[in-house]
C-alpha cells in the first residue's frame, strides 16, 4: 500500500478487519476515510484523497 499525502498516513484508523479478505477492508477504509484507492500491477495499491 502507498498512501499518497502524509495527512493521510496521520488519519486514525481503528476497527477489526478479517486479513483473509483485504478488499473488504480497504472498502471499508475508503468509505469511512472518504478516501480513493489506485489499484496498480504488482498488487499495491495506492490510497489518496
Amino acid at each position: 500500500m502507498i498512501v499518497a499525502d502524509p495527512r493521510i498516513g496521520a488519519l486514525p484508523v481503528s476497527g477489526v478487519f478479517d486479513i483473509r479478505d483485504t478488499d473488504a477492508a480497504l472498502a471499508m477504509i475508503e468509505n469511512s476515510l472518504a478516501l480513493g484507492c489506485l489499484r496498480l500491477p504488482g498488487g499495491w495499491m495506492l490510497l489518496h484523497a
